[in-house]
Parts: C-alpha cells; structure tokens; sequence
C-alpha cells in the first residue's frame, strides 16, 4: 500500500481502529481493504500536525459508532493501546476483536475474529458511507476547517497578548526594562517589608505585586472547604491550626520542587504565584487540566501519574511532561 488512506472526520457513523503501530504491515492493509469497501474509518495515521494524543484519540472515540481492536503481543504491550480499550469498554462501545496472534482476557466477551472476512460480516451497513469519493469531499472539508480554526486561534492569542503588554505597560510591570520610567516600590505593614525587592526579585513576584496591589496580596487564599485547605497546607507544609495563606505566602516561597500526592484542580491555580519552582511531582488526585501550569515561569519538569490521565494539555506546552 503505498500510499495511507485518509482518517474519516465527518459526522456519520464510523469505525474507530485500535493498533499497535508495530503491527502496521498486517493491520493497514484491513484498514485499506474496509476503505475500499466504503466503510467509514478513523485510525491515527489521521491525527493532524500539532494535536496532543491522549486528547485527539479520546474525541475520536467518544465519537466512534464502532471500534475494531487489533490484539497482539505488541498491543497488549502498548499502554496506548490499553487506554484505547478501557475507555471504548466504559463508553460501551460496539467492539469487534481482531485477534492477530494474542487474544485479550478483558475482550472475550465480544466478537473475536481472525480474519478479514469475517471482519466484515461483522460490521454494520450503517458504516458503510456515500462512496470513496464522498469520503475524500468530506476530508478536504475538514482540512479546510482545521485550517480556518488554526487562523481563529492564532487571532485569537494575538489579541490576547496585545491586551496583556498593554495592561501591562499600565501597571508598570516593564519599568525596570523602559528608559525614563520610575520603579515605584510597594510597601507592607505584616509582614514586615521594606520593598517589593525583599519579597522576590523575580519578574513574576514583580509582575503579580503590581497587579494584585499591597491590599490584594495580603488578603487570605479562599479554598472550597476547611478539608482541602487542611490538605492543602499538609502538602505544601503550612501549619493550619494557627496560620492563614496569603498570596504573600505564596509569593515568598522559594521552593524549586514540589510532591503532591494528592492533588486538585484548585491547588495548581495556587502554583503559578511560586517564583522559583521547576519541578511538580503529581502522584494521584481530580484534575482534569494542567493547562494553569504553562504560567508558572520557571517551571521544567512536570511528572503526573498515569492514573490521572486523560487530561487537557497546553497547546504550547513549555516544560517536559513525564508520565509515570
């Protein structure tokens, strides 16, 4: 097959495949082959430049009709490809197992196949689609409409930082960069401060004195409840009997790395006020984004247990993800 058949992306009905890329010379001649018999097919030779995995394969399977999995050594070894069938399994999904050489104890309970044709007594005609050339109309469509996305939102990013360096010009958070312009210092009463300078010398401290102001950093972090605030403190290593948080806190915390065992989606808004900090170690907890941590200025490292998975990512993710 020399040249891979485009991954259907229209609305109708369609069939989701689940392979190990190792196991490509046997199954994308079956994708060729289901193609050629007008079935409707998405598999992630399709996933478009740019797009994060673990989000791109589970739209596409909340949205598949169908799913074909592929088993075999490779995919059983595959954590990929195991995602795959736990989450077509919690969406009860209608799947049809296409055993290669290793059948997969969690599927036994399906349509288990060992070849193409009786692959393709298998599936519904509600699979089947308008014809190749329907196929391709609906393709060059979608391209288009990435594209027109991709405009949309490069618009809308540059709106955004041309509001941000206008804010920012008002509130002085580039004095210190732009000639005949006075630095005015804010001082504290509790704790006692002589300067913005003794909190943190760093761009971000700077930047977030001159937004939230003397009488804003020394107000108290709110939290949902007394229970996360207990654990809060716990991990971060507040004393909570006789101490309250404030921004102040925060701010002035010179911490490089940072272990959450537990963590929330409130405690890593609470991240991006740490100066310093580098490296967030995530090992369990209810989150479903890290995008707030693209805003912690230093950060270079975040490792997230495999557990809290699926969750959205930045689209220009700055520091490495590690996922255990």
């Amino acid at each position: 097959m020399n040249k891979r058949i485009p991954a259907y992306e229209g609305k109708e009905p369609y069939i989701f495949v689940s392979y190990a890329h190792r196991d490509g010379d046997i199954v994308l001649p079956i994708i060729d082959s289901l193609y050629n018999n007008k079935y409707r097919v998405w598999y992630d030779e399709g996933i478009a430049p740019g797009s994060e995995w673990p989000h791109n394969i589970a739209a596409h399977i909340e949205k598949a009709d169908s799913v074909i999995v592929f088993t075999s050594e490779n995919s059983l070894a595959s954590i990929n490809c195991e995602n795959e069938v736990v989450r077509a399994k919690e969406l009860n999904k209608n799947i049809i197992v296409y055993n290669i050489n290793k059948k997969h104890d969690l599927l036994k309970e399906y349509i288990n196949v060992e070849d193409k044709e009786k692959l393709l007594n298998s599936l519904d005609e509600r699979l089947i689609g308008d014809g190749i050339t329907g196929y391709e109309r609906q393709n060059e469509k979608g391209k288009r409409s990435y594209l027109w996305n991709i405009v949309l939102g490069l618009s809308v990013i540059l709106m955004m930082a041309l509001g941000t360096c206008i804010y920012g010009l008002n509130s002085g958070w580039f004095d210190e960069y732009l000639p005949g312009r006075k630095i005015v210092e804010i001082h504290t009463e509790e704790p006692d401060v002589e300067s913005a300078d003794t909190i943190n010398s760093s761009v971000l401290a700077q930047a977030i004195l001159s937004q939230l102001g003397k009488d804003e950093l020394m107000k108290e972090v709110e939290f949902n409840n007394e229970e996360d605030f207990i654990k809060y403190c716990e991990i971060f290593g507040y004393n909570y009997v006789d101490h309250h948080i404030t921004y102040f806190d925060l701010t002035n915390d010179h911490r490089q790395e940072i272990y959450i065992d537990y963590a929330k989606q409130g405690y890593l808004e609470l991240l991006k006020y740490y100066p310093s900090l580098e490296k967030i170690i995530i090992d369990g907890g209810e989150i479903n984004s890290i995008e707030i941590l693209n805003e912690c200025p230093y950060l270079k490292t975040v490792d997230i247990s495999f557990d809290i998975l699926p969750v959205t990512l930045p689209d220009d993710m700055r520091f490495e993800l590690i996922v255990k």
